[in-house]
C-alpha cells in the first residue's frame, strides 16, 4: 500500500514544488528593458534589436534581373532575379557599427553549388556562388557585436 501511495502520490508532490519553486522564482526576477531600435548603440553590452516587423528590408543589387527580398537587416531571403547571376550584394537598410558576422545559405534543390561571403562592411554584404543561381534563394543571418 506504501508502494502504491509513493508511485502515485509522489510524482503529483515533486511536481507541486517545482511548479511553485517556478513560480517564486519568476516573481523575484528583475523586470527587463525592453530593447531599443537605434542602431549603432549598445545596450548592456548586447546590439539593440532591428527585429521588429516594421524594420525596413535590406537593398539588393547585382543579383539578376528583378530579385526580391524579405525580411530585415538581421534575417532575410533574396530571392535571385532571372539571367545568369553568381554574386548578389545586399546593402542593409540602416547601416552598422562594425561589420556584422552574418552566415548565408542557399534554400532549396541546388545540387553541389557553394556560397560564401565574399565581401563584409557596415553597410552591405556581397554572396558569391559558385555556379549561377538565377531564381534560386539565398537565406541570410546578420548579428552585430560590440568592441
Amino acid at each position: 500500500m506504501l508502494r502504491t501511495f509513493i508511485k502515485r502520490a509522489l510524482p503529483v508532490f515533486i511536481l507541486s514544488i517545482v511548479s511553485v519553486a517556478a513560480l517564486s522564482l519568476a516573481c523575484h526576477l528583475p523586470a527587463r528593458a525592453a530593447p531599443s531600435r537605434e542602431a549603432g548603440t549598445p545596450s548592456s553590452g548586447i546590439a539593440r534589436s532591428r527585429e521588429s516587423s516594421d524594420s525596413p528590408r535590406p537593398a539588393i543589387s547585382a543579383c539578376g534581373t528583378r530579385p526580391a527580398v524579405v525580411g530585415n537587416d538581421n534575417a532575410f531571403t533574396v530571392t535571385v532575379g532571372t539571367g545568369k547571376t553568381s554574386a548578389c550584394t545586399i546593402a542593409f537598410a540602416t547601416p552598422w557599427t562594425n561589420t556584422p558576422v552574418c552566415v548565408i545559405t542557399l534554400v532549396g534543390d541546388i545540387g553541389v553549388m557553394t556560397a560564401w561571403i565574399s565581401a563584409a562592411s557596415t553597410t552591405a554584404i556581397t554572396v558569391t556562388t559558385s555556379a549561377s543561381v538565377a531564381s534560386q534563394k539565398i537565406s541570410g543571418i546578420c548579428h552585430a557585436y560590440w568592441e
